[in-house]
């Protein structure tokens, strides 16, 4: 069944990078970066809005912020019940700043969505799962690793931890029961039971191998799940190492 987002679930999306209307602002459509020179291009104009040091920083931080395309998708998943069309020449990337900061926002060419019908949800969720990944976030992955020679294994940790931040804090704090538990359900098959083949050319869930339990961290009195690989963050103007940094973490555990 084919429907549309209703005004609550727009405003709702809002808050994790969606962008109802296309701004007259500088935009750039996600099929283009499938073309090493419009890729290489976009990635030295970010290069110097955020005073990296290098491209392969720029990189690193790109995919940290593609990484709401996958937020604002799996909370429609998982909330609403709703797939929406991650189709790259469906999206556009549109400059945004925020107290400084370049936090990049999602526009939607069609916003119809595919809802899902309760008797067929595992069905459903499969192919969901597929669409954001394996079409979606894998050949823009894949394309600027290498084109910047830069590993996947960073790149992947980047949009997983912004996956287990939505479902551990944003939808496990929700106030509808019936959400937390599709939420979590979803989560566990994320994570856990998912097939590679679901993210693209992988045997292995990608998702699954920088999960780990959290540990607790004296300096900062909370528990901390350490990431297995540095982002670069403190390696643009003004950026620090993140709170789950394994260049701090390891030093302070």
């Amino acid at each position: 069944m084919i429907l549309e987002l209703t005004d609550q679930e727009i405003e709702d999306l809002i808050s994790y990078r969606f962008a109802p209307e296309l701004p007259e602002k500088e935009g750039f459509k996600l099929v283009d970066f499938l073309n090493d020179s419009n890729l290489n291009s976009f990635l030295e104009k970010a290069e110097k809005q955020l005073r990296a040091e290098d491209i392969k920083v720029t990189a690193s931080i790109f995919m940290k912020r593609q990484a709401f395309l996958a937020v604002i998708y799996l909370f429609s998943m998982s909330a609403f019940n709703k797939q929406l069309d991650v189709s790259l020449k469906n999206i556009t990337l549109v400059n945004a700043f925020k107290n400084g900061a370049w936090l990049p926002e999602f526009h939607f060419v069609n916003k119809s969505v595919s809802v899902c019908q309760s008797e067929m949800r595992n069905e459903w969720r499969t192919d969901a799962i597929r669409h954001l990944f394996a079409d979606s976030l894998f050949p823009i992955l894949d394309s600027v690793s290498k084109l910047v020679k830069i590993p996947k294994l960073i790149l992947w940790e980047n949009i997983a931890i912004y996956i287990y931040w939505l479902y551990e804090k944003v939808l496990r704090e929700a106030a509808d029961a019936d959400l937390r538990a599709r939420s979590a359900e979803d989560f566990h098959y994320l994570i856990h039971l998912a097939p590679g083949t679901l993210f693209g050319n992988y045997h292995q869930n990608p998702l699954s191998r920088y999960f780990s339990n959290p540990v607790f961290l004296e300096e900062s009195k909370s528990m901390i799940r350490v990431r297995k690989t540095c982002c670069f963050n403190f390696r643009t103007e003004g950026g620090d190492f993140c709170s789950t940094c394994p260049r701090v973490c390891k030093q302070q555990n």
